[in-house]
């Protein structure tokens, strides 16, 4: 028993001496990965990378556009895209695309996930500030198989644009597995409509 206890004790004021050794050495590292972070998000070049949404109004559409939440990746030059296409009835279409980003300007294109259509189309944009404005071209398969230009009625003439956005944390992971970010057309619809209110617009 003698020799238990002083063990005990050392044992205790040893484990006592390292717990607050280890957590004053935390403290002092704080302010260095605060500085290490801040420095990082200075010097992290500007990318068009992340999630866009806009409108598409096509022919087949019968006046009534749809929302489009696209999630650009970009390596170097190289674009990956995908995104959902948001009517108010019937599932949200899924679509896979790339392209090349040069200078403001973006060119792409892209296609349906559906392997029973062959509907494709081309995009170009140009970065405008916050946004990506242009022109979006396909065949309508669903309108006789005409060549249009999609545009977003809420811009100023006949083009198509997007609006850089922050989804929420379970949008985002949605995302990430390669499912609709929302369940519905109401989802999307409350995302674009908070953008025109400037209160989802992420900053970068």
């Amino acid at each position: 028993m003698d020799e238990i206890i002083p063990g005990f004790w050392s044992n205790f004021w040893a484990g006592l001496v390292s717990g607050v050794a280890i957590l004053l050495f935390g403290q002092l590292l704080l302010p260095l990965q605060r500085w290490a972070a801040e420095r990082l998000r200075r010097t992290k070049p500007f990318s068009i990378g992340g999630i866009w949404v806009g409108l598409c109004a096509l022919p087949s559409y019968g006046g009534e556009p749809a929302i489009e939440i696209y999630r650009i990746s970009v390596r170097g030059e190289n674009v990956k895209l995908m995104f959902f296409n948001y009517r108010r009835k019937g599932p949200a279409e899924k679509h896979y695309g790339a392209g090349v980003y040069r200078g403001k300007r973006l060119a792409a294109y892209y296609y349906t996930a559906e392997v029973v259509t062959y509907e494709v189309g081309v995009l170009l944009l140009t970065l405008e500030e916050n946004m990506l404005a242009g022109a979006y071209m396909q065949h309508d398969e669903r309108a006789a198989e005409i060549l249009v230009v999609s545009k977003d009625p809420s811009s100023e003439g006949e083009r198509f644009s997007l609006a850089r956005a922050r989804l929420d944390l379970a949008a985002q992971l949605r995302l990430l597995l390669g499912w609709p970010p929302y369940r519905s057309y109401g989802g999307a619809e409350a995302l674009h409509q908070s953008l025109h209110n400037k209160d989802e617009i992420d900053p970068r």
